[in-house]
């Protein structure tokens, strides 16, 4: 597999139905190629900017393609401060009837007959279903799968800034833009997550304090909720509770070393492994905390969590 000096190639997980604050959905996962390529991280076979919804997105809104990609290639913008550049290239606010017509383009776009049908062929999706956003979300999963599958047939087990492994592309779905391609979506294709967590497995158990994840929960929301949501029920990135979780985990294995390794790493996505070790581990144990697993006797530290084997699940 191809890989970038900084890391393994990235799926852009964030779907074309994802708002940011102004409302404008696709604009997030433009944000995201954008991010990715810039920093030699976006999958091969992704425009950065293509002609499809890219495009229909940055005629909408009034903005130039390449004023866009110059802007993210030399400012490394966070989420929120493309969307001020958005606004400010329309004099400080878009209306919400130009809004409303995106969105209404975008979610009404339907791939042509014979497309729709190799995608439904290949990711399995019912005939019904022909919206471009869905069969583009995806195809996307399957690609996330098919990376998954070559790393780990590679054997590679290590992450780091120049080297990434299939943690850190699992992980990616749920940290760095697997956002939900609607819920009636995704309820159709997974089964209702658990009232509890099992906690004990062949695997072992996670242990976290209850101060560990208090301090935890305030890290979370100078570093993470602006993006993830303050109950972690996603929005421009993911949600990182609940079905969403579920699905990820039972399909991927995603385990607790996964997320945080990838989290410990590359989060956040515009200043990666920037926070001190043991402020990546309390904001895992609020995670595991809010998600469900009992707070312990003992903190969980950065090489535990590093560590741990147990599968992720949310309550």
């Amino acid at each position: 597999m191809n890989t970038a000096a900084t890391g393994q190639k990235i799926v852009p997980l964030v779907s074309s139905s994802v708002a940011g604050p102004i409302g404008a959905i696709h604009l997030p996962r433009l944000w995201a190629k954008l991010t990715l390529h810039h920093a030699g991280l976006l999958s091969e076979g992704y425009d950065h900017a293509g002609t499809g919804f890219d495009q229909m997105t940055i005629d909408a809104l009034g903005l130039k393609r390449d004023d866009v990609i110059a802007f993210v290639k030399e400012k490394h913008p966070t989420y929120m401060q493309f969307e001020k550049y958005v606004l400010d290239q329309n004099g400080g606010s878009i209306s919400k009837e130009k809004i409303e017509a995106h969105n209404g383009a975008i979610r009404g776009f339907n791939h042509a007959d014979d497309l729709a049908a190799k995608m439904q062929k290949s990711s399995g999706a019912h005939a019904h279903i022909k919206d471009a956003v869905t069969l583009n979300t995806l195809e996307d999963l399957d690609e996330l799968h098919s990376h998954i599958n070559a790393s780990r047939q590679e054997h590679v087990m290590t992450l780091g800034l120049r080297r990434a492994s299939v943690t850190a592309v699992t992980a990616f779905a749920l940290i760095a833009g697997a956002s939900t391609f609607g819920s009636s979506a995704l309820n159709a294709m997974s089964k209702p997550a658990h009232a509890h967590v099992a906690m004990a497995s062949a695997a072992g158990a996670v242990s976290y304090s209850a101060t560990q994840a208090a301090t935890g929960l305030k890290a979370y929301g100078a570093n993470c909720a602006s993006c993830h949501g303050e109950k972690l029920e996603g929005g421009v990135g993911p949600a990182l509770s609940g079905a969403t979780l579920n699905t990820l985990a039972k399909n991927t294995h995603l385990t607790v070393g996964d997320m945080f390794t990838f989290m410990s790493q590359q989060m956040p996505l515009n200043a990666p492994a920037s926070l001190p070790k043991e402020q990546y581990a309390a904001i895992m144990a609020y995670v595991l905390k809010y998600n469900g697993y009992p707070a312990g006797s003992k903190a969980l530290t950065y090489a535990s969590a590093t560590d741990s084997k147990v599968v992720m699940k949310s309550k």
